[in-house]
């Protein structure tokens, strides 16, 4: 099965904020593409839902993330 693109918006959120996120949400989904051939920046990018809403996290380090389902994805557009 085929992911669909998603319309709407994406909330880009630093670091400490998108942990903050994460922490509040209980125990949610992020997704995560490592800093691979996939990857133009070279960042690792993180992407998670709270509230109906996106947030959406690069950061050059790995973030260490509060107990979560942790997805692994090839790329995150």
């Amino acid at each position: 099965m085929a992911a669909k693109k998603m319309l709407g918006p994406v909330m880009w959120v630093d670091a400490g904020t998108f942990f903050m996120i994460v922490s509040k949400a209980g125990t949610p989904v992020v997704c995560h593409q490592g800093p691979g051939k996939l990857s133009l920046s070279g960042n690792h990018v993180y992407l998670t839902s709270y509230k109906g809403f996106l947030f959406r996290n690069e950061s050059k380090e790995a973030i260490r993330l509060p107990p979560c389902e942790f997805i692994e994805v090839k790329q995150i557009q």
